[in-house]
């Protein structure tokens, strides 16, 4: 792990460091060999259980559906044929 700091909204420095995962998968989204970065942003426990940075979500088209609270991916790779 490489130590670099964390600069939270409104937080204080926090120390991080980074590692990469073989996979990571969200719903049927998948990214092989990605970077992440590993940090107690948050100083106290919550809801959240990680942030999904552009090295992830950059694979994919975004939509973000408001009404029904939820985030689609859809590839960015055109469909063989």
């Amino acid at each position: 792990m490489h130590p670099f700091p964390a600069y939270p909204a409104r937080g204080k420095e926090r120390e991080s460091g980074t590692r990469r995962l073989a996979a990571l998968t969200v719903g049927h989204a998948t990214v092989e060999r990605l970077p992440v970065a590993i940090s107690e942003l948050f100083p106290h426990p919550s809801a959240v259980d990680g942030l999904l940075g552009m090295d992830f979500l950059g694979q994919f088209i975004v939509t973000l559906d408001r009404a029904a609270q939820q985030m689609r991916l859809a590839s960015r790779q055109p469909v063989k044929q």
